[in-house]
């Protein structure tokens, strides 16, 4: 009877060694087939970024930049040209009408997903101007409609609009005046 108990105790034993040699197994294979293919989910602590970079590690990925290469000449144009005002960047249409009450403007489902480019402010954050760039794909006329929704918006808003093509950037000095005077248009409507 003692050699059926060692007989079974030697048998489980051998069973937990299988079951484990198994599960180690297929652990090896899924997390090798997590790596490969782009079907598979993606091994423990990668995002679900760009199909062609989600597998790579971090450091090989491209940057995100918030504003392209034109953009930020721009920003720093308009930095440089208005030093005691504040410039902020992609700032949505509907934040803007929401700050006047949705009465402002009737067609707020237009504007949902449009930004202005910058915003220039005081320091007490009272607006100055609304910043645009227009490409060259804005001038199509689906989104035409959306950049003279924006315009409108603007408009009614009371905001200034001053709109610059990317590869015709002004420099320092022109988007210092431009900025003074739309201060001045905003300030004063009727001499103008």
């Amino acid at each position: 009877m003692r050699d059926a108990y060692f007989f079974l105790a030697l048998l489980a034993i051998a069973i937990l060694v299988a079951i484990a040699f198994v599960a180690i197994k297929i652990r090896k294979h899924a997390s090798a087939r997590r790596v490969v293919g782009n079907t598979a989910a993606p091994a423990k602590g990668v995002g679900f970024g760009e199909p062609e970079t989600r597998f790579l590690e971090s450091s090989r990925r491209s940057q995100y930049r918030l504003l392209n290469t034109s953009e930020q000449a721009l920003y720093h144009r308009l930095v440089d040209a208005m030093p005691n005002m504040s410039v902020f960047c992609q700032v949505g249409i509907v934040q803007l009408v929401q700050l006047r009450g949705h009465h402002a403007v009737e067609e707020i489902h237009d504007l949902i997903g449009r930004c202005v480019n910058f915003l220039v402010c005081r320091d007490d954050f009272t607006i100055v101007a609304a910043v645009d760039l227009i490409w060259p794909t804005d001038e199509e006329p689906e989104r035409r409609k959306g950049a003279e929704s924006k315009r409108l918006a603007l408009e009614k808003l009371e905001i200034p609009l001053i709109v610059y093509r990317p590869h015709q950037l002004p420099g320092v000095d022109a988007i210092a005046r431009e900025v003074a005077g739309a201060i001045l248009r905003k300030s004063h409507p009727d001499s103008m």
